[in-house]
């Protein structure tokens, strides 16, 4: 997109299954009632705050594997008109129009009605994009110095 309009992005890649629900969102500890941020709500925040010009980029999460229940409901909210993230510490971050969560899965297999409801659907066949196809783009990157995207590039 960025050759297209200009607007740098950022792209977050995040393995949910490498995480619990915690590790993702955040944690409310018991016993002090301090609120730590997960992975994903910190990702949030950098961009809510703007202290590198992020409100001018284009920010995508991106959740690289299996979309489970037990995190992905965490995300319904922030994938339905609301656009909000409700925190367990009763806090809401609202999600900027710059911000976009991508989930990349194998399978919906695992996935409830409410979280696919909330989601659009692009599918590829296994031989849409072959091994070779992707490695000769991959070495053509290289070959002309051109990023392919990751965390921060872009």
């Amino acid at each position: 997109l960025e050759a297209f309009d200009g607007v740098k992005g950022d792209a977050y890649v995040v393995d949910p299954k490498s995480l619990d629900k915690e590790g993702l969102f955040g944690s409310l500890d018991p016993t002090t009632l301090e609120w730590t941020d997960g992975v994903f709500t910190a990702i949030l925040r950098g961009v809510l705050a703007n202290h590198r010009g992020e409100a001018a980029r284009r920010h995508w999460v991106v959740f690289d594997g299996d979309v489970d229940p037990d995190w992905a409901e965490n995300l319904n909210s922030v994938l339905d008109d609301n656009g909000l993230l409700t925190l367990p510490s009763g806090e809401r971050l609202a999600i900027p129009s710059n911000f976009k969560v991508f989930m990349e899965v194998d399978t919906l297999k695992h996935t409830t009605l409410a979280t696919v409801s909330r989601c659009g659907m692009v599918w590829y066949a296994d031989d849409t994009v072959s091994r070779a196809m992707a490695l000769k783009h991959a070495l053509h990157m290289l070959e002309t110095g051109a990023s392919s995207g990751g965390s921060g590039g872009g």
